[in-house]
């Protein structure tokens, strides 16, 4: 579609990030072009003619923070089981954008640092997806850091580490449809 005939649809389930979502779209001027919903993502249907055209998502679940500055020595307070219910939201959350029928290109992100919020969401979507979807190649132009070792798409996802990149920790992996010929 023409860049004049884009839109940004963005769904928040807690009240308070909604509220600071629409001051955020609103302060920067984007209100004529992003529409917010505050709703539960696992309310979305891929199929509502709201969604049926949409080619890009932006997936970025709660997690467990253990990236951000406050929380980097408290690492450890992130007990498994913890890790283990987010990273099944998150692999929901996921699945759910790469269900949308026109979607081209899905990035997931998250502020933590651990693998399994981020690597083995990834793993797990493509177990499902892996015919619809591969990673793309992200280019290292702020980071060298390449995901944990052991996934056939460490090379091609980013990592920011705080020490090494002077920033928050960060995933970021970007999944495009493979199209077949």
């Amino acid at each position: 579609s023409s860049s004049s005939s884009s839109r940004i649809i963005a769904l928040e389930l807690d009240v308070r990030r909604f509220n600071t979502l629409n001051r955020l779209v609103k302060e920067s001027g984007a209100d004529g072009l992003v529409t917010t919903f505050n709703m539960d993502v696992f309310h979305l249907n891929p199929a509502h003619e709201m969604y049926r055209h949409v080619t890009h998502a932006i997936v970025d679940p709660s997690c467990s923070g253990s990236g951000m500055p406050d929380r980097i020595n408290d690492q450890c307070a992130v007990p498994p089981s913890r890790r283990a219910k987010l990273r099944g939201l998150q692999a929901k959350m996921l699945k759910k954008a790469l269900q949308l029928p026109a979607v081209q290109h899905v990035v997931y992100s998250t502020c933590s640092v651990h693998q399994e919020e981020n690597e083995y969401v990834v793993a797990d979507a493509l177990a499902t997806f892996a015919s619809q979807f591969a990673v793309a190649h992200i280019p290292a132009h702020f980071s060298s850091s390449r995901g944990a070792p052991g996934f056939p798409f460490s090379q091609h996802v980013l990592r920011f580490w705080p020490a090494k990149d002077l920033t928050c920790g960060f995933f970021i992996c970007h999944l495009q449809r493979i199209h077949s010929n």
